[in-house]
């Protein structure tokens, strides 16, 4: 999962480098601020009670390397340096001192490792932590989370999104604008609480998808699919990649309040509970959505 970290981090910091202005910022090099982050990330995800211990402890996949065993040292050695690496050349490291990554591409390294939806969640989780204590500004965080999300579909193995479309029997994109739809209809009622960031009523002037500007709520639409399409770790290839604005930037003049959150959160729970979406399943994109808070509420 930190290859997906690192390509996410990529292509949202390709024209400035992120780590060239924290290596500055700390006073440290590439490889010194870098090494740091892949440390402080290894131990949150190889500790006693984390989901994602299992991954480095070679109990899943069954017979994978047990990078915490002592006799395994120079293993965890080569990865932290292999990731050390991948890092440098995600976050757009100029100065030298570490050298290029040469390992397999994030989709080949977890396509047999079985990751669940909440894992996924866990580590990002993880990984912010660690960029927030080394000094990364909230902004910074807000738009690594959005992008970490978008890379689901690469991590997850064990797709929420596959797994009921395979059920019912739909493409992951029939299966995603089902739900989108059902969704939209629920939060644009009459007696919804978020109807009016839909109606052009909040902001003032915004646009009003539902009477005046109509022809611009297909694209909204397309826009939720292929956001929850990455969340959820669709596979198919029916749905294209998120390609829309950052989603702290796109809420941030609105103005959401934590009850409106929860409120949207709810309803999109509701259809997928009725659907037939088990209760684990429910609670895992529960965790996914709520990932998503730090952007999408205004911190007091």
């Amino acid at each position: 999962m930190l290859f997906a970290v690192l390509l996410s981090l990529f292509a949202l910091y390709q024209s400035t480098s992120i780590c060239d202005k924290y290596s500055k910022a700390l006073n440290t090099t590439n490889k010194g601020l870098v090494t740091t982050v892949v440390n402080g990330v290894v131990a949150k995800v190889t500790a006693t009670g984390a989901f994602t211990k299992k991954y480095f402890d070679g109990t899943k996949p069954k017979g994978s390397t047990n990078f915490l065993d002592a006799s395994n040292s120079a293993a965890l050695k080569a990865l932290v340096d292999s990731l050390v690496q991948f890092f440098g050349g995600g976050l757009a490291c100029s100065d030298g001192t570490i050298t290029k990554y040469t390992g397999p591409s994030m989709s080949k390294v977890h396509q047999k490792m079985g990751i669940y939806p909440e894992e996924s969640v866990f580590f990002n989780d993880q990984v912010i932590a660690v960029l927030a204590g080394a000094g990364v500004s909230s902004a910074d965080l807000i738009a690594v989370r959005g992008v970490l999300n978008s890379f689901n579909r690469d991590v997850i193995s064990q797709s929420i999104c596959d797994k009921y479309s395979v059920k019912l029997k739909l493409t992951n994109k029939q299966l995603v604008t089902s739900v989108v739809g059902q969704t939209f209809a629920l939060i644009t009622s009459s007696t919804s609480i978020i109807l009016k960031y839909f109606n052009g009523e909040k902001p003032p002037g915004s646009t009003d998808f539902l009477n005046k500007n109509k022809d611009a709520l297909p694209g909204l639409v397309n826009g939720l699919v292929t956001f929850f399409g990455g969340a959820l770790g669709c596979h198919d290839g029916t749905i294209a990649p998120y390609a829309g604005p950052d989603i702290g930037k796109l809420h941030k003049p609105m103005g959401i309040k934590t009850d409106e959150f929860n409120f949207f959160n709810l309803q999109l729970l509701t259809v997928l509970r009725k659907s037939g979406v088990s209760m684990p399943d429910l609670r895992a994109v529960d965790m996914v959505l709520n990932s998503t808070k730090s952007a999408i509420v205004p911190v007091p």
